[in-house]
């Protein structure tokens, strides 16, 4: 079995999506004025039918699809577009390009809950990891494919399914297993009437068969699908059953009809140029004309054998050139996207840093401004604190300053009070006593404060020290008298109380 086989499914799968018609007929479609929905639909048709035959094309029309894609907002064309880039990059051989992509279009697949192209998808990676011979990957991704395509009844879908999974059971040399889900693929499409995918099935069931070395059912089923491509006039399809007859032939040893199917299979394979299926007939009649002894026709067709093969190896150098360096270019747009990423990562983190830094700088310069608030506040009620201390200590001076004079004022009242008394008593006495009276009159004359006004001036100095100094300053002209009034009235004396102390009326000390 071939591989070839299975990419058929593949690529013939993901035409289903979008319909087969021919490239050239689609460059003529209307849609191509207008970015809508449908001309996403026809780029993606034009770029795989491409595939193969103008790869840089293919890519440009792709290219076109997603740029319409991503301005429209509609996913599912989005993991459609995605699909068809992975089935370009696929077939270049570019499998870490292509399935890149097809991951794309499973996560935008399962976000909009599309089975029908999720399905697609993992189909179409399962292929990738086929092309690399990573059966157990390519297995498993068949299997989700498979899963997902019986729970929506897609029958198409399911047919390719089959056909794949089973395929790997053929590589793992499981031949029960794979000989089952080839006859569900062909069941399928019977009932689907997909001839050419049928013409598939029996080779791929005959191929089978002959691992097994049951030559009848092989036999039985090339030849069947050797009738259904004839049916369906599908050259490579007929030089493919073509030889594979003609290996059925040479495994039993009828050399001359192995030979006479190889011919047949080179003449179709020559007229589409299948370069693979003529590969295969040229050996074939080597090795058939070479059990023959007919040296001369093997060693002719070995020749040519040789030099098919030599134009499949130039082929494939070319085809690696390509891939060499659509990889090297793909290797540069993501080294440049890297390189980009982390510009973006190293201007978010400098971004990142200046914001956390400045918002440090704004903690601590707050933390600063509140404690310098809180010091100001501290400070403003201690000082108010003080500046009330200095006050009451002040009030409590000027109360005791005036209390103090009071008191001597009326002391010396009183004593006068008493020695006037005394004096007009003095006559009621006998003369015996008039002497002591004398005496007492005259020690209270004594203890009266004659310098009271002096005493007074000297406490209200040591209170108020510059309030003397300031007001000869500004008032150098007023008397003694209007000095001791700006004291009274510096003491915050009442007009009453001046008029205690100084014996003069209320009315004169207003005018005053």
């Amino acid at each position: 079995m071939k591989k070839p086989i299975v990419i058929l499914f593949l690529i013939f799968l993901s035409l289903q999506l979008i319909g087969q018609e021919n490239p050239n007929s689609l460059l003529n479609n209307p849609e191509l004025s207008k970015d809508n929905p449908d001309k996403i639909k026809t780029l993606n048709q034009i770029s795989r039918k491409l595939i193969g035959t103008n790869t840089k094309k293919s890519i440009i029309y792709a290219n076109k699809a997603l740029d319409i894609a991503l301005k429209s907002d509609s996913l599912k064309d989005l993991a459609l577009t995605y699909n068809t880039f992975g089935i370009i990059y696929n077939y270049q051989g570019i499998y870490d390009k292509a399935l890149n992509f097809f991951l794309k279009a499973v996560k935008i697949s399962e976000n909009i809950e599309n089975k029908f192209l999720l399905a697609n998808s993992y189909n179409q990676i399962g292929g990738i990891y086929y092309n690399q011979n990573d059966y157990d990957n390519a297995y498993n991704n068949y299997l989700k494919s498979l899963e997902i395509r019986e729970d929506i009844g897609d029958k198409n879908g399911l047919a390719a399914s089959y056909n794949n999974v089973g395929e790997i059971y053929r590589l793992r040399e499981i031949y029960e297993p794979a000989l089952d889900y080839y006859f569900k693929s062909m069941k399928l499409n019977i009932e689907l009437n997909n001839k050419n995918w049928i013409a598939i099935n029996c080779i791929n069931i005959g191929s089978i068969y002959q691992n097994l070395d049951n030559y009848e059912q092989a036999f039985y089923y090339y030849f069947k699908s050797l009738e259904i491509s004839e049916e369906i006039y599908d050259s490579e399809s007929i030089a493919t059953a073509n030889n594979s007859i003609g290996s059925y032939y040479y495994k039993i040893g009828e050399y001359n009809k192995a030979i006479e199917f190889y011919i047949k299979a080179l003449k179709n394979s020559q007229d589409v140029e299948a370069l693979l299926e003529i590969k295969s007939a040229l050996k074939g009649l080597s090795d058939a004309y070479s059990k023959q002894k007919q040296y001369k026709n093997a060693f002719k067709y070995n020749v040519l054998f040789k030099q098919i093969s030599d134009s499949l190896y130039n082929i494939d150098n070319t085809k690696n050139i390509t891939q060499l360096e659509m990889q090297f270019q793909f290797d540069k747009e993501q080294k440049l996207k890297r390189i980009e990423q982390q510009k973006r990562e190293l201007k978010y983190i400098l971004l990142a840093s200046g914001l956390f830094f400045l918002l440090i700088i704004i903690i601590l310069l707050y933390g600063r401004q509140h404690i310098n608030t809180r010091h100001s506040k501290l400070e403003q009620s201690y000082l108010k604190l003080e500046k009330q201390q200095l006050q009451n200590e002040l009030e409590f001076k000027n109360k005791e300053l005036t209390t103090n004079v009071m008191y001597l004022v009326k002391k010396n009242e009183l004593i006068t009070i008493i020695s006037e008394r005394l004096v007009k008593a003095k006559s009621y006495f006998k003369k015996e006593n008039q002497k002591v009276i004398d005496d007492t009159i005259m020690e209270l004359q004594l203890c009266i404060d004659s310098d009271v006004w002096e005493e007074f001036e000297l406490r209200f100095k040591q209170v108020h020290l510059e309030f003397y100094k300031k007001l000869n300053n500004k008032f150098p002209d007023l008397t003694a008298n209007e000095k001791k009034l700006c004291a009274f009235l510096r003491l915050n004396m009442t007009t009453k109380d001046i008029s205690a102390i100084t014996h003069q009326t209320s009315n004169s000390i207003e005018v005053a």
